[in-house]
This record gives C-alpha cells, sequence and structure tokens, in this order.
C-alpha cells in the first residue's frame, strides 16, 4: 500500500509541473512576439549612400608645393628651436645649411616624433641619442653636446 501511495503522490507532483509551465509559457507569449517582430530581415544604408558620407577623421594633409618650396629654400631655423643646455644656460645651436635641423613634432608617452618618425630613450637620431622624454621636452646628447629639443614655439612679437 504504500507503493501505491508513493507512486500517486509522485504523479500528482509530475501533474502540477506541467500544469504550471503550460501556466508560464501563457505569460512568456510576448517574448515570441518580439523574437518574431525582429525576424525578418533589416533594410540598412546601401553601399552607395555610405560611399557618400563624409569622412568623420580629420587628418591634415602636406602641402606638396609648400614642402618643395622647403627643400629649394635656404634653410632657416625651425618654430621648435632646439636649444644646447650649458650650466643653466640656453644657447641656441649654430647650424650650416647642409646640417638637417630637429624638429619636435609631438610627445605621447615616452615617445617623440621628431622629423616624422617616432623614437623612444635610448634611439640614434643621427650623431645624437635620446636620454630623456619628458611631457614637453626631449633631451638628446652627442659627444660634444646636449641638446633639448621643446614642443613650446618662440614667438616673435611685432
Amino acid at each position: 500500500m504504500g507503493d501505491k501511495i508513493l507512486k500517486k503522490t509522485v504523479l500528482l507532483i509530475a501533474f502540477a509541473c506541467l500544469i504550471m509551465a503550460n501556466e508560464k509559457s501563457a505569460d512568456l507569449s510576448w517574448v515570441d512576439q518580439e523574437i518574431a517582430a525582429i525576424k525578418p530581415p533589416r533594410k540598412g544604408i546601401s553601399n552607395r549612400t555610405i560611399s557618400m558620407l563624409r569622412d568623420p577623421f580629420v587628418f591634415l594633409k602636406k602641402n606638396k608645393e609648400k614642402d618643395e618650396k622647403e627643400k629649394k629654400a635656404p634653410q632657416t631655423l625651425p618654430s621648435v628651436v632646439p636649444s644646447v643646455t650649458k650650466s643653466c644656460a640656453v644657447v641656441t645651436p649654430k647650424r650650416s645649411i647642409r646640417s638637417k635641423a630637429l624638429r619636435l613634432l609631438a610627445i605621447i608617452n615616452n615617445s617623440a616624433l621628431i622629423n616624422d618618425k617616432w623614437y623612444k630613450v635610448g634611439e640614434k637620431i643621427g650623431k645624437y641619442k635620446i636620454i630623456k622624454v619628458t611631457l614637453n621636452q626631449v633631451t638628446l646628447q652627442s659627444p660634444s653636446r646636449t641638446l633639448t629639443l621643446t614642443t613650446y614655439t618662440n614667438k616673435l612679437k611685432k
């Protein structure tokens, strides 16, 4: 008799679970409607329309004519003037027309953009070796002198 009661109890629990599961599926019918709404393929923008959009990124383009004129003209001091540091005195170095001016264009983390090429501490640029990079200046050293390139510009008052 104990087996019959156990069988009836198991069947009653299974039947109750089936009824509850059926009620829960009725409550979630809205999910099926939402899925049906997003199943059809969506139509996006055509490739032609995308190609007609303006590029959101701004890139600075070099002026080729200006670059050619700079190559032909005698070399002048750049707007970012390197200076030589000797016992707390700042002296601008004398340059010959043949020597290429070192121009510091940017500093990001421990890298410096000098004459359109990225360098890190310890790398060499000609006869100079980079010994220090800070937030706004780069220190270069050669056997004969120390050179400091800075991101500050020398503005002439007129």
